[in-house]
């Protein structure tokens, strides 16, 4: 409310969430209900939904340099 109070036509992004364990399926289930939800709430709010769902990690859960890189061009697309 208060960005849009600031600036009115400011495009606001709202993230998606990867899988940082794509490999044990309770997780699957966990990022694919997170994802749901937060789509459901840009589409309700009026936000942009950017899904990141492709994105690489490392052994210790966070993005990798590659992973990084997808993440800010699915960021950059959206803005397009």
């Amino acid at each position: 409310a208060g960005i849009r109070a600031l600036n009115p036509d400011a495009k606001i992004v709202l993230l998606g969430y990867y899988n940082p364990v794509p490999l044990l399926p309770a997780w699957n289930n966990y990022f694919n209900r997170l994802n749901s939800f937060a789509k459901d709430l840009a589409a309700q709010e009026g936000l942009t939904y950017v899904p990141i769902p492709r994105a690489q990690a490392a052994a210790d859960g966070h993005p990798t340099v590659s992973g990084h890189q997808y993440i800010a061009n699915q960021i950059l697309n959206a803005l397009k």
